[in-house]
């Protein structure tokens, strides 16, 4: 949420052009005082039921109401402040004994550049084995054995 106070204060020139500003858009700045998003309405109703048309018809009503997200909002609590992840423990977590690099890769989903940076950086500080096999190509292992 941080970012996206970043990204207003960055766009308020444009959204000047446009007859608005960034101090003008309260759902907004509601939406980041309490660190909640569309998507986190969304998930209230993933508890609801698991059959997946009593869900959905949960949801459509609530959308027919004009103002279902400010209801929602003005209601809601304020979310805690999420750890982010760092991308190298990630790799590591997911690194088995020879696991096929393009594996690995997937399951982390970052650009290949910073992955291939992140693996050099974690082979310096044997936290992660790189091997380049004739017939398997590159492989991958965690030499603590800590993974998912």
């Amino acid at each position: 949420m941080e970012l996206l106070a970043k990204m207003l204060a960055l766009a308020d020139r444009k959204l000047r052009e446009f007859g608005i500003s960034a101090e003008g858009l309260e759902l907004i700045h509601q939406m980041l005082e309490k660190r909640q998003t569309q998507a986190d309405c969304g998930q209230v109703f993933g508890g609801l039921s698991k059959d997946p048309y009593v869900l959905h018809q949960a949801y459509a009503n609530f959308i027919a109401e004009p103002n279902a997200f400010e209801t929602y909002l003005s209601q809601a609590v304020k979310l805690p402040l999420v750890e982010q992840m760092s991308i190298a423990d990630e790799i590591v977590k997911r690194t088995k004994q020879n696991s096929y690099y393009w594996d690995v890769h997937f399951r982390v989903k970052c650009p290949t550049m910073l992955f291939d940076r992140l693996l050099l950086q974690l082979e310096r500080e044997d936290k992660i084995q790189i091997e380049k096999h004739p017939e398997r190509g590159i492989l991958l292992t965690n030499p603590t054995g800590n993974c998912v």
